[in-house]
């Protein structure tokens, strides 16, 4: 099974017109700077990260300049799984 880093990854690249590579990762990383990602992008992004993981993203943390970093993605996800 992949790990959460890895499936995190691909779905950004799914939903992302740059490729992220996984020496890239890091929760500091600005996906919308580092990946030109927009507001539809994020949006697209989000909706199959809550299909992938079956969960849904609280309302607080749908704001771009929150969504936008690897970190507070990940940091979701976990927080909705457990």
């Amino acid at each position: 099974m992949k790990d959460l880093d890895e499936r995190l990854v691909e779905l950004i690249n799914q939903n992302s017109s740059v490729t992220l590579e996984m020496q890239d990762v890091a929760d500091e990383l600005d996906l919308a700077e580092k990946l030109g990602m927009d507001s539809m992008s994020f949006v697209q992004l989000i909706i199959a990260l809550e299909s992938e993981f079956g969960i849904e993203f609280p309302e607080d943390k749908l704001l771009i300049d929150y969504i936008k970093r690897y970190g507070n993605l990940k940091e979701c996800i976990i927080s909705q799984l457990m």
